[in-house]
């Protein structure tokens, strides 16, 4: 006599008994059945394990290979999840410029993406002077024209000042061209004497720009 499990009810019976006194269930049906589960159990077992083992050496691989080649001198994967680096600003310009009487100097910038634009500018000597900053179209507008009329050219939003000896102006923008002006010319609100001379402006321009 051996005993074994009623898959209905999970009672240990004798297989020698007609049927489960639990539940009723026949033992022959029971007999039938326990082989073919007993063989299901290791085989779920094993594939369990495989399973398990597939996935935890995955998850190690991509440990290791990203902590193999993050940069910054990060030491844990984790890091740029908690940390991510921070983007940083592009300085194209940091330079002085020196702009004759009536003229004008251009500073070109491109940007890629949607960008915040700072010009910090400061005069060293000379009159003062107009800045602002066309896009690439009202730029070809102002080339063209060589001296627009003050509605001629419509300078991008926050980044033109005019009569200051120095100042700071800052705007986001999206991705194009862009022309900062130094003007020592008779457009906008500066204009240099009227004399004999040619009274230059010299002045230190910083241009930064910050992607979003």
């Amino acid at each position: 006599m051996a005993l074994i499990k009623c898959r209905e009810c999970g009672k240990m019976i004798s297989d020698e008994a007609g049927a489960c006194p639990q539940c009723g269930k026949p033992v022959e049906i029971i007999r039938e059945a326990s082989p073919a589960e007993e063989k299901k159990g290791p085989a779920k077992l094993v594939a369990g394990i495989i399973v398990v083992c597939i996935i935890a050496g995955c998850g190690w691989y991509l440990y290791t290979y990203f902590n193999g080649n993050l940069e910054n001198g990060k030491k844990d994967i984790l890091d740029t999840f908690r940390n991510p680096p921070k983007k940083e600003a592009v300085i194209p310009y940091d330079t002085s410029v020196a702009v004759d009487e009536d003229g004008y100097h251009p500073f070109v910038v491109e940007i890629k993406k949607k960008s915040a634009v700072t010009v910090e500018y400061s005069m060293i000597s000379g009159p003062e002077v107009d800045i602002f900053t066309l896009t690439e179209s009202e730029y070809a507008v102002w080339e063209k024209s060589k001296k627009p009329e003050e509605d001629s050219v419509t300078p991008v939003s926050g980044l033109s000042e005019s009569g200051k000896n120095k100042g700071r102006l800052s705007s986001e923008v999206p991705s194009g061209k862009y022309f900062v002006i130094v003007d020592n010319t008779n457009y906008g609100k500066c204009a240099p004497p009227t004399n004999t001379v040619n009274d230059q402006a010299r002045v230190q321009v910083k241009i930064t720009v910050l992607e979003k």
